[in-house]
């Protein structure tokens, strides 16, 4: 199993030119990708920006919000049996030690559970967990 952030499953969807070589390898990857259940809000936050963003999204142009729910639908049931709860004990531990947010320290607290690695382009946590996070590149 990998745990794979919200960035990453916002790029797989949307299909961004700058990271479709780095998503797609990871999701054709012969191994099972999983994540926090936050992973759902953020996506939901991330296709309405674009819905809103209308003409603003460069590379494809606009997103309806059919589209967003079209998405948010095929990432649900792509994630629907490896979506997990975390510790909010671990989450908070790792979010005041790193100084990095909640948010992001559910994602590596998921992978320290699992005793598995974490795709992120987040710099921060990149930096802050070394030993788990992974750059989508690597």
């Amino acid at each position: 199993m990998m745990v794979v952030d919200a960035m990453v499953i916002t790029y797989f969807f949307l299909r961004h030119p700058s990271f479709t070589e780095d998503v797609d390898r990871i999701f054709e990857a012969p191994h099972a990708l999983c994540a926090p259940s936050l992973w759902k809000s953020e996506l939901r936050n991330v296709l309405l920006q674009y819905v809103r963003a209308g003409q603003d999204r460069a590379w494809s142009g606009d997103i309806s919000l059919e589209e967003a729910t079209d998405i948010m639908k095929d990432a649900e049931e792509l994630f629907e049996a490896t979506t997990f709860e975390v510790s909010s004990a671990d989450t908070l531990q790792l979010a005041y030690a790193s100084g990095c947010s909640a948010y992001d320290c559910e994602y590596v607290a998921l992978a320290q559970t699992l005793d598995t690695t974490l795709r992120t382009y987040d710099r921060a946590i990149l930096q802050a967990f070394p030993e788990v996070a992974v750059h989508p590149r690597e």
